[in-house]
């Protein structure tokens, strides 16, 4: 008996849930697509898909908020005021874009969170200014990224919303927004199945890991470590963070053979008891799964690691770990903030074709005049008219690593930093709206 058969059981049953039927609706989407290459399979995916239409034609499913232990649902009092707010701050585009940000971030209601996307397509088709629709692109990228917003959203409408709004974009910040809502859509539905199959097929899965189980404790299918100098952990990629596990030698040190340490942003939530590490949330970010990899003692003794996240982890040199290099987004170059307070905020975007012409392994140095700080090669000189003497010769740089992605490293006397594209184009956005008379 596989999960369709499994699926099949369960859509004979009557008074079935409205929950549990769109769940089945992402679950079967997903099978299908993993397994396109099998006309069997898709066969009788689509006998399942048969059996869900009647379901869903037969029923009216109620619009799902969802509930959390952290974030209580919102009675209609708040939700009428949220909605009102929104509608007050459409007169100032930037101020309602700070509210959207809030509500994308911390979502307690997938209906306010789809009438604040909405609200945000009609401020980009309305005033058509690249400083709004960029703003607009980086705050979905933050509801892409929200593993609890895509849990409100049982049934989509969120995703379906963020589309729509993708496609109001009147330049090329559009495409961007248009990768986030696709983004969305896919790590969405993994996430629904990958969370749902436990609970509504907990025998079932608990026959498809045990397999794995053995698997892992047989070291088959983890990657070594050496106990005696355990390594540092880079958890999803570029976009994620640095764990060193030397931070946990004692947990690490006290597993029996058999025995995992799960680690993540919140195991426990993820549903995973026993041995758990929850990473520091002031250390940690979206990026990093719930559940994201165990240490694994085998039966041997040995450690090895084992990845179940969505973003992957990897193990990094100590030395690389350590450098003051922080990763960067090609899709969405940052605005980097040279010398603190005392200096001036450069958008990356204005060297976006010098960056992209970067090859793996090379540098593009950045500051005040790299070429009498010495620096042969790509170096870009800021305009003097917008530096200023705090602001280094050569104040920091561009790295595209071997394996292709961005980096920055700072090498300056004053500091560099990546900020807030919101708060960097405020200024730029006044004096705009100034210039144009526009009406706030």
């Amino acid at each position: 008996m596989d999960i369709l058969d499994v699926m099949v059981a369960r859509l004979a049953e009557s008074n079935l849930p409205d929950e549990t039927i769109l769940q089945m609706k992402d679950m079967v989407n997903s099978f299908a697509e993993k397994h396109s290459d099998n006309p069997d399979i898709l066969a009788r995916v689509a006998q399942v898909k048969t059996s869900l239409a009647d379901k869903l034609g037969n029923k009216v499913i109620k619009y799902h908020q969802g509930t959390e232990k952290d974030a209580a649902p919102m009675s209609s009092e708040e939700y009428t005021a949220a909605v009102g707010k929104l509608r007050k701050l459409k007169e100032d585009p930037l101020a309602y874009m700070d509210e959207c940000e809030k509500i994308l971030r911390h979502p307690r209601n997938s209906t306010l969170a789809e009438f604040a996307i909405d609200g945000l397509g009609e401020i980009v088709a309305e005033h058509p200014h690249p400083l709004l629709t960029s703003r607009a692109a980086d705050i979905l990228r933050l509801g892409a990224e929200n593993d609890r917003l895509m849990e409100l959203d049982v049934a989509g409408y969120i995703g379906m919303a963020m589309k729509q709004t993708a496609e109001k974009f009147p330049d090329e910040n559009g495409w961007l927004a248009g990768k986030y809502a696709d983004q969305y859509a896919k790590d969405r539905r993994d996430l629904i199945v990958d969370r749902r199959l436990q609970e509504l097929f907990p025998q079932y899965m608990a026959e498809q890991r045990a397999p794995v189980a053995d698997a892992v404790e047989n070291g088959r299918k983890a990657v070594a470590i050496n106990e005696d100098n355990l390594p540092v952990l880079r958890l999803a990629g570029e976009y994620g963070v640095d764990f060193d596990l030397k931070e946990i030698a004692e947990a690490i040190k006290g597993l029996k053979p058999g025995e995992k340490l799960a680690i993540g942003r919140d195991p426990e939530k993820a549903g995973v008891s026993g041995n758990i590490h929850k990473i520091d949330e002031k250390k940690c970010n979206a990026y990093v799964s719930g559940h994201h990899c165990d240490i694994v003692r085998g039966k041997d003794g040995k450690l090895g690691l084992v990845d179940v996240s969505r973003n992957g982890t990897e193990v990094v040199e100590r030395a690389e770990a350590g450098r003051k290099a922080v990763a960067i987004n090609e899709d969405n170059l940052p605005v980097l903030r040279l010398a603190g307070e005392h200096g001036v905020d450069f958008d990356l975007k204005e060297i976006a074709e010098a960056i992209k012409g970067l090859r793996p392994g090379e540098k593009l140095a950045i500051g005040r005049d790299p070429e009498k700080a010495g620096i042969s090669g790509n170096a870009h000189k800021i305009d003097e008219k917008k530096c200023n003497a705090y602001v280094s010769r050569h104040h920091c740089d561009i790295v595209r690593g071997k394996d292709g992605k961005l980096s920055l490293v700072d090498v300056s006397t004053n500091g560099t930093e990546v900020v807030d594209r919101s708060q960097a184009e405020r200024k730029a956005f006044a004096a705009w709206q100034l210039q144009n008379q526009f009406k706030r």
